[in-house]
């Protein structure tokens, strides 16, 4: 401080102009715009009654956790979406030389046509909306064909799976005479 004021002196007595006491002046310059924003705070005391709506992308989302917060009145929507026209592979996407690995299925994605994918956007915006107004909205939201089918066809093999193996599971508990 004592360095900033012996600079300021010298700037208004001798026209010299100094970094450092630039820096200085904005820094209090901050420090009071802060200051008299603070005097002015008064916390909010109200009640609040608002819905906030957040899409997540979630891969194997922690139902747990969405149970819980449910309680508290958050609603927790996984949207599982097919694929969209969004104009993802049209003239103005930028893409690499795909490494020998991956080459076969960038080949079966380059030859897709935007008009080959069946899901519509603005039916999608107005699932949301939708879904945003229910008051007891589903875990999961399915959206487009693609994405019920492969829902419906992966459940299946996961409960023929789990019925397979339904003895080995049942095994892991204690006997009941224990």
């Amino acid at each position: 401080m004592l360095v900033f004021l012996l600079q300021l002196r010298d700037t208004l007595v001798a026209h010299r102009v100094y970094l450092f006491s630039i820096f200085v002046l904005l820094v209090w310059v901050v420090w009071f715009r802060k200051w008299t924003l603070s005097r002015r705070y008064q916390p909010f005391t109200g009640t609040v009654d608002a819905t906030t709506s957040v899409i997540i992308p979630v891969v194997d989302e922690p139902e747990a956790l969405f149970r819980e917060v449910k309680s508290v009145g958050i609603h927790v929507t996984n949207g599982e979406p097919s694929g969209f026209r969004t104009k993802w592979n049209n003239a103005s996407a930028v893409h690499s030389e795909p490494s020998e690995p991956y080459a076969p299925i960038y080949a079966r994605f380059d030859g897709m046509n935007q008009n080959s994918v069946a899901g519509d956007p603005v039916r999608a915006a107005a699932a949301l909306l939708r879904l945003v107004d229910e008051e007891t909205p589903p875990l999961r939201l399915l959206m487009g064909n693609m994405a019920y089918d492969t829902a419906l066809r992966t459940y299946d093999q996961r409960l023929e799976t789990w019925k397979a193996w339904e003895q080995v599971s049942r095994e892991t508990d204690f006997p009941d005479s224990e």
